[in-house]
Formats: structure tokens, C-alpha cells, sequence
């Protein structure tokens, strides 16, 4: 390699780390403030760089907001596809599943969980333009999709209730502790009764709750 190519490589090289380490500083600042609340200044500040050198990679904060945001949800669409594609009965599935969500409740997982908060209350979506917000269309529609093969094997192989559409049950009990375990991440450390409940322990008693609830009756009436 002459000196003019391993000098443009080693630039190239260079641009890339500086722009993986920004995006790392991102998450960071993320983490502790939120997205929207998050500045510039923050991110630039904890990339130990200047200002100037974050809007010469980032112009703006929403990019690297939606490269976070694609990058997570991608995350869970891969976690998503794993259990759906793994052995096992449509019950082991949403097990594994709920174990995921409780997941949220390890401080890595947390940004996972800020993100989902602004997404659902449209943070995210008001400062995105519309090809930005169909590509996260695009990720959420697939993490459906894993979760509709794992409905469709709830339909077939007897492991769940059908006295109530699956389809219509596994998708109200996955939000429903989906939403629990996302706020109880997020105020852990806010004790919210003298007496409260240690919030791993109030998911793990409501993950089994869920999952003797849709069994089928007869595997409940086998129990006793």
C-alpha cells in the first residue's frame, strides 16, 4: 500500500472511531437525561470534544437520536427472533419472552426502556420527518411480525387458551408487562408504598400470574 492509501485507510479508520465513540457518549447522555431533554452541548461534553467537531459528524441531534433509536430496536427485533425461532412450545416462548422484559430492569437495559418511553409518547416523533419515522416503522413492524409467529404457534399446538383469541390475548399480556416492567424500571428507586415490593420480585410474581392465566383451563384443573 503506497502512503497516499494507508494514509486515506488510516483517516477513514480514525473517522469511524471518533464517530462509534460519539454515538457511545450519545447513549451515555441518553441514558441519564432522556432524549428529549438531552442537548448537544451534553453529548459533546461527554465525548470530551468540541461542539464544532460533534456538528461536523451529527448536524443535528435527531440524527444521531434515530441511529440510537434503530440500533435498539433492532436489538429487540433480533432478541424477538431468537425466541421465536427457538425449540420449544408457544408457552416456553412468551416465558422467554417475559424474561426479556424483566431484562429491563438491568441498568444496560435502561436505554432500551427510555427510548421506548419517547417513542410511545412522541417525543421521538415530533422532531423526525416522515421517510425518519417510516424507517422506524419499519423495525417495529418486524418486531411484530417475529411476535405474530409466535401467536400463530399459540393458535396451533394447545399450549395456550383458546377460550380467548390468542391472538388477541398474548398481544394484551406482552403490552400490558411490557408497560409495567418499563416503569418499574425507570422509578426503581422511587419507593412508591413504605412497605413496597422489590420490583424484580413484583414482575417475576406477575410473569407467573400471566402464565398460568393463559394455559388452557384443563392444564389448571390438572394441577390441583
Amino acid at each position: 500500500m503506497n502512503p497516499k492509501d494507508r494514509y486515506q485507510k488510516e483517516r477513514a479508520e480514525a473517522k469511524e472511531q471518533r464517530q462509534i465513540h460519539i454515538i457511545q457518549s450519545a447513549k451515555a447522555v441518553f441514558l441519564r437525561k432522556g432524549i428529549e431533554r438531552s442537548t448537544m452541548n451534553d453529548i459533546a461534553e461527554e465525548a470530551n470534544i468540541g461542539i464544532a467537531t460533534l456538528f461536523r459528524y451529527f448536524p443535528k441531534k435527531e440524527q444521531l437520536a434515530r441511529l440510537i433509536v434503530i440500533q435498539v430496536l433492532n436489538e429487540t427485533r433480533d432478541v424477538f427472533n431468537q425466541i421465536s425461532d427457538m425449540q420449544g412450545t408457544c408457552l416456553d416462548k412468551m416465558d422467554q419472552l417475559l424474561d426479556y422484559f424483566i431484562s429491563f430492569m438491568n441498568k444496560d437495559s435502561n436505554l432500551g426502556v427510555i427510548i421506548f418511553e419517547d417513542l410511545l409518547n412522541g417525543a421521538m416523533h415530533s422532531s423526525l420527518d416522515v421517510a425518519q419515522i417510516e424507517e422506524i416503522n419499519v423495525v417495529q413492524r418486524s418486531i411484530s411480525a417475529e411476535f405474530n409467529k409466535i401467536i400463530m404457534q399459540g393458535e396451533r399446538d394447545g399450549t395456550v387458551r383458546h377460550d380467548i383469541q390468542p391472538s388477541e390475548l398474548l398481544t394484551t399480556v406482552i403490552n400490558a408487562f411490557g408497560l409495567f416492567s418499563s416503569k418499574l424500571s425507570l422509578h426503581q428507586n422511587i419507593p412508591m408504598l413504605e412497605a413496597d415490593v422489590e420490583p424484580r420480585q413484583q414482575l417475576m410474581l406477575m410473569k407467573q400470574m400471566i402464565l398460568h392465566y393463559i394455559q388452557p383451563p384443563l392444564c389448571h384443573e390438572g394441577e390441583i
